[in-house]
């Protein structure tokens, strides 16, 4: 990932009344390209750039995450601001991950939107 770059992902039926007022809740936003992101908090996701090279990974390949260290159900999972740089394999110290079990190491305290969401500020 580019230095200052964030990849935020919302499940928006959740938070449809936000959606309303999104351009002010994420100011001064740079978008490279919109497209789908959707998760209930126990999936894996991947970003790849243009040519299809995996640029940044969260999770665990053919791992369903319930109770793992990369679940985010009902919370939200924040990159350490001393990882500057992509990785395409999932490293669980380089997060901190708030949910809804506590399970595997990660933080059992849920994130309601948007009192619990800082865009721009890792």
């Amino acid at each position: 990932m580019v230095n200052g770059l964030f990849f935020i992902t919302i499940k928006l039926a959740k938070i449809m009344p936000l959606f309303l007022f999104f351009d002010q809740i994420y100011i001064n936003r740079k978008m490279i390209t919109i497209g789908t992101a959707d998760s209930i908090g126990d999936d894996n996701l991947e970003l790849v750039d243009s040519e299809g090279n995996v640029v940044d990974f969260f999770g665990i390949i053919g791992e369903d995450g319930s109770d793992t260290n990369h679940e985010f159900e009902d919370g939200r999972a924040l990159r350490n601001a001393s990882i500057v740089e992509g990785n395409p394999g999932y490293t669980f110290i380089e997060w901190q991950i708030w949910n809804d079990t506590g399970g595997a190491g990660t933080t059992n305290v849920p994130q309601d939107a948007p009192e619990a969401f800082n865009p721009g500020v890792r």
